[in-house]
């Protein structure tokens, strides 16, 4: 991987995907709508994992392009977000639900991709030009993101990228989890400067990431992450009171690292038991 803008790559996707996007490229390109395949898939596929969620960055409105999609395709049409022109497409397809999420291009695709939260998600494929074959698919790249991929960072896009949606605080720490990356230095610094602001988030946007990072298989050292980070204090600020607190003589820890030893406890249970399955 290189730190030019366009270049060419392989990109894993599974037979369904690429069958399923190839008729959706065609039906969008008969219409005259410009369309991209952006964000998380893109970057599984580069590190060849698959990704049932698919974002979609449209030349239009995202929605009324997402109603037309759906009704053409049999499929569900979900509004996620009206203001912003963002709505999900549900395709049962072959037996597993594919999830299409289509928002409204920001400007070009390269300013669009500046608008992203982390590099390794700002990189894009334009959908017509890879006509069902993605063994050599041209990756729209401007901010490096395929250079952090092959390093396994996770950097945020610009210096406002936490203030323009704190829900990133979390994913930040999620995405490390999920794909055993690191938090580059300057990003880790923005995050503790704007770590208060993840008290901003809808409850259930939080629910949701920690939900994800305790499925994961690093869900101890993700939470002692966050402590770190001055996360874990401003979303769940009781914790704070127990640090220090000593217990009786029979518990080795004070009642905060208890609390987070359950955690690990939990985990290496679970892994235990997948390992005798």
């Amino acid at each position: 991987m290189t730190n030019l803008t366009k270049e060419r790559l392989k990109i894993y996707v599974p037979e369904e995907a690429a069958s399923l996007l190839e008729k959706l490229g065609e039906f969008l390109q008969q219409r005259n709508i410009d369309c991209y395949v952006v964000g998380g898939f893109v970057r599984d596929g580069l590190m060849g994992r698959t990704n049932s969620d698919i974002d979609l960055a449209v030349a239009g409105d995202a929605i009324e392009i997402a109603s037309e999609v759906a009704k053409a395709f049999d499929a569900r049409m979900v509004p996620l977000d009206e203001v912003n022109q963002v709505a999900r497409v549900v395709f049962p397809q072959a037996g597993y639900q594919w999830h299409l999420d289509f928002a409204t291009i920001r400007g070009s695709i390269e300013q669009d991709l500046t608008l992203r939260d982390f590099t390794v998600n700002a990189i894009a494929i334009r959908l017509p030009e890879v006509k069902g074959s993605w063994a050599q698919a041209e990756v729209i790249d401007p901010l490096c993101g395929c250079r952090d991929l092959s390093q396994r960072v996770i950097r945020a896009v610009s210096d406002a990228s936490f203030r323009q949606d704190p829900a990133r605080l979390l994913r930040a720490v999620r995405l490390t989890a999920t794909l055993d990356f690191s938090i580059d230095p300057a990003t880790e610094a923005l995050i503790q400067r704007d770590s208060r602001l993840v008290t901003t988030v809808a409850g259930e946007r939080l629910r949701d990431e920690l939900c994800y990072i305790l499925e994961t298989h690093k869900a101890y050292q993700s939470f002692c992450y966050l402590d770190r980070l001055s996360l874990l204090a401003a979303l769940i600020p009781e914790l704070t009171s127990s640090k220090g607190v000593t217990q009786p003589k029979e518990h080795f820890w004070d009642v905060f690292d208890h609390s987070l030893e359950t955690v690990a406890c939990v985990e290496r249970l679970l892994r235990e038991q997948d390992n005798n399955k």
